[in-house]
């Protein structure tokens, strides 16, 4: 079980069912890059350092077999963050059990929740206003709860999920304005994967070491 010590750092549970896409955002944060992603396998687990903080993420296995393996895992969680297909709308009702289960699981620490209506960059998707109705989560009432549409294709919402973890473990929220990255307006491709253009017209990227400032050549 993850141990927390005295060094400052939380515990991130990345949930979700299979293929929702919690790998590939994972992969965006700690390393740069989208490349191609096999189902996770039980459990993996990352860092994200940050300043005066290091996140250690576990993404979770979302097929049926894995799940229950998992449970212990989810008391011992700071954040959660519940990913969903949102172009997948014949397994929103399997997403809604996943979910609530999640719910009872770290009721008694309160954990605070992020749902992402992930692949929202498809022409098809669950609109935001469905996907709250079909979790519930007006009637989550005891603990912190955000929703945030996220696109690993655009980069979309990627930078709120960020700035929404660090607001709930250190009640900071990051400054920068992060323009999405779009493959037509820049000359550079992926690993980087948010880009800002600064006031002098400078781009950089942000890149998966604390999102510090690389300038691009």
């Amino acid at each position: 079980m993850p141990k927390i010590g005295k060094e400052k750092s939380k515990v991130i549970l990345f949930c979700g069912l299979s293929n929702a896409g919690k790998t590939t955002i994972l992969n965006i944060f700690t390393k740069g890059d989208v490349f191609k992603t096999a189902p996770t396998l039980g459990v993996s687990l990352s860092t994200l350092p940050a300043k005066n903080m290091n996140f250690r993420i576990f993404d979770l296995g979302g097929q049926e077999k894995f799940r229950e393996e998992v449970t212990p895992l989810l008391p011992f969680a700071d954040l959660i963050v519940f990913v969903v297909d949102s172009g997948n709308k014949k397994d929103l009702k399997e997403v809604s059990k996943e979910f609530k289960r999640i719910l009872a699981n770290t009721q008694k620490k309160l954990v605070p929740i992020c749902v992402l209506r992930h692949k929202s960059d498809l022409k098809k998707t669950t609109k935001e206003s469905t996907l709250i109705s079909k979790l519930g989560l007006k009637g989550v009432l005891n603990r912190s709860w955000e929703m945030i549409s996220t696109s690993a294709v655009t980069l979309a919402g990627l930078m709120d999920v960020y700035s929404w973890i660090l607001k709930e473990t250190t009640g900071e929220v990051p400054e920068f304005k992060v323009d999405t990255k779009k493959e037509e307006e820049y000359s550079f491709h992926y690993p980087c994967p948010m880009v800002k253009v600064m006031d002098a017209g400078s781009t950089f990227c942000l890149n998966q070491d604390q999102f510090i400032e690389t300038e691009l050549t």
